[in-house]
């Protein structure tokens, strides 16, 4: 049996349309700067940096485990 995972780049994409609005939220909580998430959500950057993927992946899974233990708390 095989899993596919997403691709980063596009599970930050995906997150990025869905918090729109929010996105000076997120640069803070990503350390990528909110001009640097425009451009890759508007398709202006196409190969961004690793360690700017990165750092949005990891602030959209925290909020994401912080969203779910807030879901399952009695």
């Amino acid at each position: 049996m095989s899993t596919t995972e997403e691709p980063l780049f596009d599970y930050v994409k995906r997150n990025l349309e869905s918090t729109k609005g929010r996105w000076p939220d997120v640069a803070e909580g990503s350390g990528v700067p909110i001009s640097t998430l425009r451009k890759i959500a508007q398709g202006q950057i196409v190969d961004p940096s690793v360690g700017k993927i990165q750092a949005l992946h990891d602030y959209f899974k925290r909020r994401a485990l912080v969203h779910y233990a807030a879901e399952v708390q009695p």
